[in-house]
């Protein structure tokens, strides 16, 4: 099945994205554990300081997807995108790994079905050459 991301502004992906970058430092910096909850993590002190770590890059991304917003086509909106793209399909890799090992419960199919959307946008708002 091929998925087709409809026409999506740049501006309104980035400022979508940043928002939800946002809503994710805060959660992850003042209470990483709703996560440990959420997918069902062993919890611990690393689980912790990893969730903070975390929250400080969800803080950075938040930043630079807003300051951005309203940047024209170009390569460097382009690698912007890519980069983005790149991180979320990753992270849903890395959840999907995490799931089928056992480490991580059902509830980390939402935040992977998330990323795959949001890589597959950002890849859609590349320009066409």
């Amino acid at each position: 099945a091929v998925i087709v991301m409809p026409n999506i502004r740049f501006r309104t992906l980035a400022f979508a994205a940043s928002l939800l970058s946002a809503c994710l430092a805060a959660l992850w910096l003042a209470a990483p554990g709703v996560f440990v909850w959420m997918w069902q993590l062993q919890p611990g002190a690393g689980t912790e300081v990893v969730g903070h770590r975390c929250g400080a890059l969800f803080a950075g991304i938040a930043v630079m997807l807003y300051l951005v917003r309203g940047s024209g086509p170009g390569r460097e909106r382009d690698a912007i995108s890519t980069g983005f793209a790149v991180g979320c399909a990753l992270l849903a890799a890395t959840g999907l790994q995490a799931l089928y090992s056992g480490m991580a419960g059902p509830g980390i199919l939402l935040a992977v079905v998330v990323e795959l959307l949001l890589a597959a946008a950002f890849l859609s708002t590349r320009t066409r050459r």
